[in-house]
C-alpha cells in the first residue's frame, strides 16, 4: 500500500501511552539495552541494516565535518550547506543540546535525521498494522519490528528533550520581560498593556519568543 506525504494519521491519547517500543514492535527491554551502548548501538544498526547511502552519511555526520563534502543529493541538494565545519562534538556541545541534556547518541540521531538516511527511518515507520478495512489499528504498531529502534529512540527522546527545554527558554524569557515591563511600568508611573501581562503568556501557537507571528512553513521542515 502506498503512502502519501499528504495524509495525516492520528490516534486517541491512549495511542501515546504504549509508547515508542510498542510502536516499533520490538522488545523494550533489548532496545533499552543496546542504547546503553550509545554511538555504537546507532553504528552497528546502519552497518547492518543501512543502505550504502545510509553507511556513507553515518561515516560523514561521526567523523567528517558539517558542509565539507562535495556529494550531491536529489535536485542538487548538499549536506549542511553553509555551516563552518563544525564535527559531532560541536553540536554536542551546542547551548541548545546542552539545555536539553542530550548526549552524542542524542545528536547522532538527530543529525543523520537531517541526511538522506532520514528515508530508510521514514520508510519502516509508515508501515503500519491495518484492519480488513485498510484501517490503522490503534494503538499503531509497525507490521515488522523496525531495524533501527535504537537511533529511533534516541531521536525520539532527543525531541522530547528539545521541546522540553525550548518551552523553559520561553517561560524564562517571558518572566524576564515581564519584569522588565513591570519596572518600566513603575518607573513611568503607567499600568501593564493589558490583563495578559498580569495572567501570563497567551497559550497560542505560531507565537515565537519575540512575540512575532511565525510563518506556517517554519512548522515544519521536514
Amino acid at each position: 500500500r502506498r503512502s502519501s506525504s499528504n495524509s495525516l494519521i492520528s490516534g486517541q491519547p491512549s495511542s501515546a501511552a504504549t509508547g515508542i517500543f510498542h510502536f516499533m514492535a520490538v522488545d523494550e527491554a533489548t532496545t533499552l539495552g543496546a542504547m546503553r551502548n550509545g554511538v555504537a548501538a546507532i553504528e552497528e544498526e546502519f552497518e547492518q541494516h543501512g543502505t550504502e547511502d545510509d553507511k556513507e552519511c553515518l561515516r560523514y555526520v561521526l567523523y567528517g565535518r558539517a558542509g565539507e563534502s562535495d556529494r550531491v543529493f536529489q535536485h542538487g541538494w548538499r549536506r549542511d550547506e553553509g555551516r563552518n565545519g563544525e564535527v559531532l562534538q560541536d553540536f554536542v556541545d551546542h547551548p541548545c543540546s546542552r539545555a536539553a541534556g542530550l548526549s552524542p547518541a542524542h545528536v547522532l540521531a538527530a543529525r543523520l535525521y537531517t541526511t538522506i538516511a532520514f528515508l530508510s527511518i521514514n520508510r519502516q515507520l509508515r508501515d503500519l498494522k491495518r484492519d480488513e478495512a485498510g484501517k490503522v489499528l490503534d494503538p499503531p504498531q509497525l507490521r515488522q519490528p523496525h531495524k533501527m529502534p535504537a537511533t529511533v529512540a534516541f531521536l525520539s527522546d532527543a525531541l522530547k528533550r528539545l521541546r522540553a527545554a525550548n518551552t523553559e527558554l520561553q517561560r524564562a524569557s517571558y518572566v524576564r520581560s515581564k519584569r522588565g515591563r513591570g519596572r518600566a511600568s513603575r518607573k513611568v508611573g503607567v499600568a501593564p498593556k493589558s490583563n495578559e501581562d498580569q495572567n501570563g503568556p497567551p497559550n497560542q501557537p505560531g507565537i515565537d519568543d519575540d512575540g512575532d507571528e511565525e510563518d506556517e512553513d517554519d512548522e515544519d521542515d521536514d
